[in-house]
């Protein structure tokens, strides 16, 4: 539906983002809900005011993951747009590896066996593949 909508120009990725959100926004109430999420979070919520809560770099780390979360997703869309589903959704694995391979090294702690190895190994083998390949249909096309 991103895919569609942004190469007929009928909406925007920000108009996308905003429905995306709105139509979003019942379920994962509901789910809050359901799961004692919002149960949980309640006293840590009502508690910001006060002194001991540390409600300041809470309500600090809040609105930086709000807004990293609604950048990622912006960015998601954008990509999406611009590109096809297919594309976003392979960039994405690739992103993924490079994460766990930095993640190895900045983090440790994990240790790298064979079949993660062999894992992140035909992930990355598999995502340049498709690149390339998209790579020359477009530019047979051409």
């Amino acid at each position: 539906l991103v895919e569609r909508s942004g190469a007929n120009h009928i909406f925007s990725s920000t108009e996308l983002l905003y429905y995306n959100a709105t139509l979003s926004m019942p379920v994962c109430a509901v789910l809050a809900v359901v799961s004692g999420e919002l149960t949980a979070a309640t006293p840590t919520l009502a508690a910001l005011g006060t002194e001991r809560s540390g409600g300041f770099t809470y309500l600090l780390g809040l609105i930086m993951c709000l807004g990293a979360g609604g950048l990622l997703n912006w960015s998601l869309f954008l990509c999406t747009m611009h590109n096809s589903a297919l594309t976003t959704t392979i960039v994405g694995v690739l992103k993924g590896v490079a994460s766990t391979v930095l993640g190895f090294f900045a983090f440790g702690g994990a240790h790298l066996t064979k079949g993660g190895l062999a894992g992140v190994g035909v992930n990355t083998v598999g995502g340049v593949l498709y690149t390339v390949v998209k790579h020359h249909e477009r530019a047979a096309a051409r």
